[in-house]
């Protein structure tokens, strides 16, 4: 829903990724188990970059004030 002045859009809005990174950053540890040490993996940083001119946005659905925005 988007609200301006007296007029109120209502609908539903579908968007669609194309392509997007993910970097993560894992440090390699190790841990204990039945007093045996395994290796084991913590993700210490995460970030996620998606381009704007990969997701395209559809209204499906809506109001008059919906239709028109289309």
């Amino acid at each position: 829903m988007y609200r301006e002045l007296f007029l109120t859009a209502t609908g539903s809005v579908y968007a669609k990724i194309a392509h997007l990174d993910v970097d993560i950053e894992i440090a390699l540890i190790r841990q204990e188990c039945n007093k045996k040490s395994i290796p084991a993996f913590n993700a210490t940083g995460v970030n996620l970059t998606v381009d704007a001119k990969f997701i395209e946005i559809e209204f499906p659905e809506g109001n008059v004030w919906t239709r028109i925005g289309r």
